[in-house]
């Protein structure tokens, strides 16, 4: 606790469950955490330094602990159980994020993180991508095994190559006529299991079943594909 000097921290593979010890770190820069048994990120909301994080395979539910942290440039949370990111507003510094395999609903809040340049959100709850137009830096997305409806909200990401969007619920017209560096786009659809719990006869259980449920892209139309070297969509 008295090591305010540190500047990286490497404590991945352990037991570790919070992150208490590394308050009150103001040198803090790097911090590689991943595959613990962390559930609590509070103590990082003071190390206003802090530039990478990676914080993969652990029992996250909640980022907005790091919301302040505003030179974070890398973050790196997949494999965990987020169901929020929090106020993403000052993380303007922000390039990377990997925010894959968790419980995620809305990433809305990224729209506000103008320097980001990959984003790396697949098999989550994601619904809706709006305001991502003004990511002007942004060059990859990756979205896939979501339950998103439209990409319109990518329209204006000039300098986005790649789009992997599929496994989703993509339907109506995509306009991405304003993404002019788009080279590789992935929305084909394959048949999603899903499980639903349905009142089974006796009150006091619950039945879930499985259900395989077909979309297909028969009404999709997308807008501004002229410069694609590499498509998907079957």
């Amino acid at each position: 606790k008295n090591m305010t000097k540190l500047e990286t921290v490497i404590i991945e593979n352990n037991c570790v469950k919070t992150l208490d010890a590394l308050a009150g770190k103001p040198a803090l820069k790097q911090l590689y955490a991943g595959d613990n048994h962390i559930t609590d990120i509070s103590g990082l909301s003071d190390t206003t330094a802090l530039e990478t994080i990676s914080i993969a395979t652990n029992e996250i539910k909640d980022l907005s602990a790091i919301a302040n942290n505003a030179k974070l440039e890398t973050i790196t949370a997949s494999a965990n159980k987020i169901e929020t990111l929090g106020d993403f507003s000052k993380l303007t510094a922000l390039k990377n994020i990997s925010i894959y395999d968790n419980a995620i609903t809305d990433i809305s809040t990224l729209a506000n993180c103008t320097a980001l340049e990959s984003i790396n959100a697949y098999k989550n709850e994601i619904t809706k991508i709006e305001g991502f137009d003004k990511l002007d830096a942004l060059t990859s997305i990756s979205v896939y095994d979501n339950k998103i409806s439209d990409l319109n909200g990518l329209n204006g990401c000039e300098k986005l190559e790649t789009i992997s969007a599929y496994n989703n619920r993509l339907s109506g017209t995509v306009d991405l006529s304003k993404c002019t560096a788009l080279k590789s786009l992935d929305i084909y659809v394959a048949d999603k299991t899903e499980e639903k719990t349905e009142d089974s006869k006796d009150e006091s259980k619950e039945e879930t079943k499985e259900e395989t449920i077909e979309y297909n892209l028969d009404a999709l139309v997308i807008k501004g594909l002229a410069n694609l070297t590499t498509v998907n969509a079957y």
